[in-house]
Order: structure tokens, then C-alpha cells, then sequence
């Protein structure tokens, strides 16, 4: 089980350097990575022509791309690379290996989704900016990295706007002063059987217009983040492994209006922790539920 303490910068700044490692350096096209290392390499191909329709997954025969028959591959836009524009309201970018997104991307029509979509790990760069219309939705099944400073919205205008960042079987890292923002759903989750920890770095704000959701399959870490919603629910769910602990220190929580709602939870019985040493609520003291072994104010 992951520590009951304040989470230290400096693991912060390890776990987001992960990220930073692989974005490729030596390529200002995105491009299929074969070899899946972040770097663009002899066998790597350029997706510019294959992105014509705002679409590419690596598990599917396009133009002349041929699916490798082994390996992961994976799917790097690098800095520097020019924007691709969407067509029929959706930017798709499939990976069997890791997608890592060093510029960026933008679908700003009304309709308009942003999916990336892999089957090992997402990396987001610090301070890029991915704008979607009415969705955007990162899904990994191993870890999701958003860097320092990164920002991540749909329109927000709408309550069927979604912005939503899911990991089945890893963790998910947002680092410091970085910026989710939902419409009708604003939600970071990692699978409560399969799922890793949640960590959210100081100063990141997250806010939706409907519900806010931070699920972690095993401990949430926030530290010093700014959270506003009109339903917001914060919690672990590692009851299904061991006692879950719910970290949330430092914070301003801020539900608004009369029905504001807030609820935090630490699954699993004896031994399961809430922790919310420093952090300001507001919202009706009627309207906040804290359900765990222990809660610490």
C-alpha cells in the first residue's frame, strides 16, 4: 500500500520525468512509433498523410501502413509538429503501445471529440494544451502522465460535455499547476479492481459544471489542488486490496450554491483513512458526506 504521508516533490518530479523522457526529440512529424521508445527512429513511420481525416490507430491497414505482426507500437506527436485538423468531429489516435502528445491538439468545433486511446501508457508533455468540443477522453491501460502546466478542457458550456482521464491498470499523475476542465463531467479515475494511485500535484485546478469525479483504485494523493463543481466525489476504492487512504490535503474544495454536494470516501473498513489536513470546503455543511474508518481534520 502507497504512503499515508504527504506525497514529496521530489517523487512527484520523478513520476512526471517518465513522461518527459520519451518525448522524442528528433522529429517534428507525428509518427507510428514501431519500436514503441519515443524516439523516431529508421522504422518509424510518418503519420502526416495518414492524419488527413483526423484518425490513425496502429491496429488498423491504412494507406501504407501494415499492422507490425509483433510488438507494441506506439503513436508520438513530438514538439514542434504542425496541427492536424479533425474532420467529421473526431481526432482519434489508437495505439497498441504508449501515445505520447508533446504538442497540441485541438478540435474546438462544438461536436468536436479528442480521443487517445492505449494500450500501454499516456504521456502529456508540460504545457500542452488539448481542446476538445463537447469530449475529450484519455484511456490507458497502463499509466497516464499529464505534465506541469498541461491543460485539458472541452467547451464546458454544456452539461453533456465530458472530459474524462481513466486508467485500467496503472496510475495516474497530474503534476503541479495544471488545468482539467469538464463540462457535465469532469472525471480522473483509475478501475477500482485493476487500478493504481491517484496523485494530483499543488496548484492544479479541476472544476466540471456538473460532477467532478477522482476515483482511485488504490490511494488518492492531492496535495494543495483547487477543486469546484456542483457534485464532487473524491475517494479510493482500495478496499478490494487493502484499506483505502484518501489524501486530500492542502486543498480548496468548493461545491457552490445551496445543492452543492461533496462526497469523500475511503473504502475498506478498519484501517481506511480520510486525511484533510488544511483543506477548505465550501459547500452547505448539510450537503458533505465523509465515509472511512478514520477522518482526519
Amino acid at each position: 500500500m502507497t504512503g499515508i504521508r504527504r506525497l514529496p516533490r521530489v517523487v512527484l518530479a520523478a513520476a512526471l520525468a517518465l513522461a518527459t523522457s520519451a518525448f522524442a526529440a528528433d522529429a517534428v512529424v507525428p509518427f507510428a512509433d514501431v519500436d514503441n521508445d519515443g524516439v523516431f527512429g529508421a522504422n518509424d513511420v510518418d503519420l502526416t498523410p495518414l492524419l488527413a481525416d483526423g484518425r490513425f490507430d496502429t491496429a488498423e491497414a491504412e494507406g501504407d501502413w501494415q499492422p507490425p505482426t509483433s510488438g507494441p507500437v506506439g503513436i508520438v506527436v513530438p514538439a514542434g509538429a504542425r496541427k492536424f485538423a479533425p474532420k467529421g468531429g473526431v481526432l482519434l489516435l489508437a495505439a497498441s503501445g504508449d501515445v505520447t502528445i508533446a504538442a497540441d491538439l485541438s478540435n474546438p468545433v462544438r461536436d468536436g471529440a479528442i480521443l487517445l486511446v492505449a494500450g500501454g501508457a499516456i504521456h502529456v508533455a508540460p504545457g500542452v494544451k488539448i481542446a476538445g468540443g463537447d469530449f475529450v477522453k484519455l484511456v490507458a491501460e497502463g499509466d497516464v502522465t499529464i505534465g506541469d502546466g498541461a491543460t485539458l478542457s472541452t467547451r464546458g458550456r454544456d452539461f453533456e460535455d465530458r472530459l474524462s482521464v481513466v486508467s485500467r491498470a496503472g496510475s495516474v499523475t497530474v503534476g503541479e499547476r495544471a488545468t482539467l476542465a469538464g463540462g457535465g463531467l469532469c472525471q480522473v479515475a483509475t478501475a477500482e479492481e485493476t487500478g493504481g494511485q491517484i496523485t494530483i500535484g499543488p496548484k492544479t485546478k479541476i472544476t466540471g459544471s456538473g460532477n467532478l469525479q477522482v476515483t482511485a483504485g488504490l490511494d488518492l494523493m492531492l496535495d494543495g489542488a483547487q477543486l469546484a463543481s456542483p457534485s464532487m466525489l473524491l475517494g479510493s476504492h482500495a478496499s478490494l486490496r487493502s484499506p483505502g487512504h484518501a489524501m486530500i490535503r492542502g486543498a480548496t474544495l468548493r461545491a457552490g450554491g445551496r445543492d452543492g454536494r461533496i462526497h469523500i470516501y475511503a473504502d475498506g473498513g478498519a484501517g481506511s483513512m480520510v486525511d484533510l489536513t488544511g483543506t477548505k470546503m465550501k459547500a452547505n455543511e448539510a450537503n458533505v458526506l465523509i465515509t472511512a474508518d478514520t477522518v482526519i481534520q
